[in-house]
C-alpha cells in the first residue's frame, strides 16, 4: 500500500526508493557476522589489524579497540570527526573521505576505555564499514553489501553507492518538513548511512534478518 507524493505530482508507488539513514548501520552489523562467519576476522579483533600499517586505534590506556566495540558504538570515537568541515551544510558528508578519516584517526585522543560507555558513532560506523571492505578485499562498503547482502536477498532496487542516483528516489525532507536534497555518503561513512532501498527490498531484508524466510542469509 503506498499513499501520498514521491515528489510534487508524482504518486508514491512501493518501487519508490527512500534514503533509509541510519538503518544502513544494520547491514554493517550483518556483514559483520557473515564476515566472521567467512572466517575473514573476528569480532574480537583490534580495528588496527585492518588499518594501514603504522595506523593505530587505541583507547586511553593503550588498549587496542576492538572490531565489535565499533558495532556496538562502544569504541570511544565521537559521533562525528573534528575534521569535518562540509562545503555544502546540506549534503554534509559529500566531501569526507576515507583519507579525512584516517588523517583523524592519527591525531584522535581518547578519553575513555573501550567498551566503558556508549558513545553514537556515526564515523565508528563508517571505519567499520572501510575495515570489512579490507578484510574482503572489496573496493568499498557498497561494493561488498551489494555482493553479500542485496544480490543474495533479490534486492535489485538498493544501492549504497552515492553516484547510483534513482529517478525513484522520493523527495527528502529536512525537520521544517522542507524538501532538501538527498545526501552523499562516499566511503568514509557509507557504513553509516549510504543505503537507499524500496520497501519491498526492506522486507526481503527483514524476512531474512528475522528469519521468517529461508534465505542465502540464515542457511
Amino acid at each position: 500500500v503506498a499513499v501520498g507524493e514521491a515528489r510534487a505530482g508524482i504518486k508514491l508507488t512501493p518501487d519508490h526508493q527512500f534514503e533509509i539513514g541510519s538503518v544502513t548501520k544494520t547491514f554493517a552489523g550483518t556483514l559483520l557476522a557473515l564476515a566472521e562467519e567467512r572466517g575473514e576476522l573476528k569480532v574480537t579483533d583490534p580495528v588496527e589489524k585492518y588499518l594501514p600499517e603504522g595506523l593505530l586505534l587505541r583507547d586511553k590506556d593503550g588498549v587496542p579497540v576492538q572490531l565489535a566495540d565499533l558495532a556496538t558504538h562502544r569504541s570511544g570515537l565521537p559521533r562525528l570527526a573534528s575534521n569535518m568541515a562540509p562545503k555544502d551544510p546540506k549534503d554534509p558528508y559529500a566531501d569526507y573521505s576515507e583519507a579525512d578519516l584516517f588523517d583523524f584517526l592519527r591525531h584522535f585522543k581518547p578519553v575513555r576505555a573501550r567498551n566503558a560507555q556508549f558513545e553514537y558513532s556515526n564515523i565508528g560506523f563508517g571505519l567499520l564499514g572501510i575495515v570489512l571492505a579490507r578484510a574482503a578485499k572489496a573496493p568499498d562498503f557498497a561494493t561488498l553489501v551489494d555482493m553479500r547482502v542485496f544480490q543474495p536477498l533479490g534486492m535489485t532496487h538498493s544501492t549504497a553507492n552515492p553516484a547510483k542516483l534513482s529517478p525513484t528516489l522520493a523527495q527528502p525532507y529536512d525537520s521544517n518538513l522542507k524538501p532538501t536534497p538527498a545526501w552523499s555518503l562516499p566511503n568514509a561513512h557509507a557504513a553509516a548511512g549510504a543505503i537507499r532501498a524500496t520497501p519491498g527490498d526492506m522486507g526481503r531484508y527483514v524476512e531474512a534478518i528475522a528469519k521468517l524466510k529461508d534465505t542465502p542469509l540464515n542457511r
